[in-house]
């Protein structure tokens, strides 16, 4: 990782140390009576994975990335922290 991906990385950790998603996740299947349904379940994308998919796809200036089922929002703060002259990041969230 190189000094720039590491302080990224930092910013990216300290945003998120005291967000526990699959709780919320949880909680709000729970309150919409929707705990059973499987294909709510919140799943989450490791930084140091994720960012190799995203150079993968090269994204251009002016583009937009979109993550649906976005739950805490991770992927659109990596996006923004790694790509940032994306035009935005926007996540839509069921729950």
């Amino acid at each position: 990782m190189t000094p720039d991906q590491l302080e990224k990385y930092k910013i990216f950790s300290s945003l998120y140390e005291n967000v526990d998603a699959h709780d919320i996740s949880n909680i709000a299947r729970t309150e919409l009576d929707m705990h059973w349904k499987t294909e709510l379940i919140y799943g989450e994308v490791r930084y140091l994975y994720f960012i190799p998919c995203f150079e993968f796809v090269k994204p251009k200036e002016g583009e937009i990335f979109y993550d649906l089922g976005c739950g805490a929002a991770r992927p659109q703060m990596m996006a923004s922290l790694n790509f940032p002259f994306l035009k935005a990041c926007k996540g839509i969230e069921f729950l």
